[in-house]
């Protein structure tokens, strides 16, 4: 089921609200300043431990790929995002809900996150508690075997991107100029027993019909567009955009209730007291055309 599991990376830094617009940006103007951590520190006024924590959720984001030859491309999903007429300063809720997605999606970019927002069932965070049962769920897998401090470092940075602190207003103010997009989403909120947070669901108002179209034909895409699925298949299944999204039960049908005048590529059907959508098309949709609608519209 999994190819590969990736940890760390971030070298212990969130991903922040100006570094996928001004990292894009970089590596348009070349491959060169993108990789040379020179470059990059001079270009972006930045560290040289912070240069590869960029490179890192470029990667993590979906922003970049990168060959086996070690060069990088910007992917399309960064074309569209940061192009004139996209969210060049990512002020779209619905491209921060992508972007979680394709944070989420595979343990190879995020194991950790991965975990957190695919395997996790929990409403209840406490920082041992979750690392004792990511160990457990890890011992399944014979060559995964990352370190304890590796896993610490990565809950902890995976907390500071999603949770939002207690700060005074000033505070919160130079905060904002540094925060990563993820707190916005309110998926980790704190709590008022220290060290304790609280996982939340997200509503069906939260995420528009067209970011969660495109973020579940790109999932349905992964498993080769079967010809059905049923409700509680997309609300549990690892991989899943209502799974990623901690989508109440309620909010995920009434997403797909629309999903069908939203794409035409999948109908809903609730009778026989089986709620289930169905495949309708015979040529593979353009995911592009979807996220256009997403980031755009």
């Amino acid at each position: 089921m999994y190819n590969s599991f990736h940890f760390g990376g971030h070298e212990t830094f969130p991903l922040r609200y100006t570094w996928l617009p001004r990292a894009t940006s970089l590596l348009q103007k070349s491959h060169e300043y993108f990789t040379d951590d020179f470059k990059m520190i001079t270009e972006l006024g930045i560290g040289k431990n912070m240069a590869r924590s960029v490179r890192h959720w470029m990667l993590s984001t979906g922003m970049a790929d990168r060959s086996n030859n070690g060069k990088y491309k910007l992917t399309s999903l960064a074309k569209q995002i940061f192009s004139e007429d996209g969210d060049m300063f990512l002020e779209r809720m619905d491209t921060i809900w992508i972007l979680h997605y394709e944070i989420c999606k595979t343990p190879d970019r995020n194991a950790l996150w991965y975990y957190l927002f695919n395997v996790f069932t929990g409403n209840r965070l406490i920082k041992d508690e979750l690392l004792h049962v990511l160990e457990e769920w890890l011992l399944k897998f014979d060559d995964v075997k990352p370190a304890r401090k590796t896993l610490e470092r990565d809950l902890s940075c995976c907390i500071n991107m999603y949770a939002k602190s207690h700060l005074s207003m000033n505070q919160k103010d130079i905060q904002n100029l540094l925060a990563s997009p993820m707190k916005d989403l309110g998926l980790i909120t704190t709590s008022h027993n220290a060290g304790e947070y609280k996982m939340q669901s997200t509503s069906e108002d939260q995420i528009s019909d067209e970011a969660f179209s495109y973020c579940l034909l790109d999932y349905l895409s992964r498993q080769d567009f079967p010809s059905s699925m049923t409700i509680e298949q997309l609300l549990f299944e690892e991989g899943s955009p209502a799974r990623i999204f901690r989508m109440t039960e309620e909010a995920l049908e009434a997403h797909l209730e629309r999903f069908e005048q939203k794409t035409g590529k999948y109908s809903f059907d609730s009778t026989a007291g089986v709620r289930q959508i169905f495949k309708t098309f015979q040529n593979q949709p353009n995911l592009d055309l979807y996220l256009k609608r997403a980031i755009h519209d």
